[in-house]
């Protein structure tokens, strides 16, 4: 996981993977606030953007994901965050697995896991192995606007 500010790309992106850096290139340039939503191609099926609005919930009423074919950049334009996350062990069981199919599992408990507040203009890279709960809040109820860049995993090769 990567946890980087926009207010800061200019110092560290050289640390950042070439992919990393592309799709948060390309968020700089989007104006996403002005955005309608919706998906934003940068390499077709490879690499594209979802601009999403998304009302809060409560960390209890929000399951944890994980994918193996992306690899997510989450950008916070507008509201605030909270994303919890941590790392798949070897027993860690998937309630729903539409890996093959959709790109995602879904599980109920993570050994470990953190929380991560997000303001606007920090985001998150989540790799395969990050498992992640996106769209929290302490209290639910409000509306986040964020991009989120899926990049395909074969792109880090």
């Amino acid at each position: 996981m990567i946890f980087g500010d926009i207010r800061s790309y200019e110092i560290e992106k050289a640390v950042y993977p070439a992919p990393v850096r592309q799709a948060v290139e390309f968020i700089r340039s989007l104006n996403a606030q002005d955005k309608e939503l919706g998906r934003y191609d940068i390499d077709g099926d490879n690499m594209f953007a979802l601009v999403q609005s998304i009302d809060t919930v409560t960390r209890e009423n929000r399951k944890s994901e994980s994918h193996i074919q992306y690899v997510d950049v989450q950008y916070l334009v507008e509201g605030e965050e909270v994303i919890y996350f941590g790392r798949k062990k070897d027993d860690t069981a998937a309630i729903e697995n539409k890996l093959e199919e959709s790109d995602y599992a879904l599980y109920d408990t993570v050994e470990g896991e953190m929380e991560l507040r997000l303001s606007p203009g920090m985001f998150a890279v989540f790799f395969p192995d990050d498992l992640h709960r996106p769209g929290c809040s302490d209290n639910g109820g409000t509306t986040v606007k964020k991009v989120v860049v899926k990049i395909r995993k074969s792109l880090f090769e």
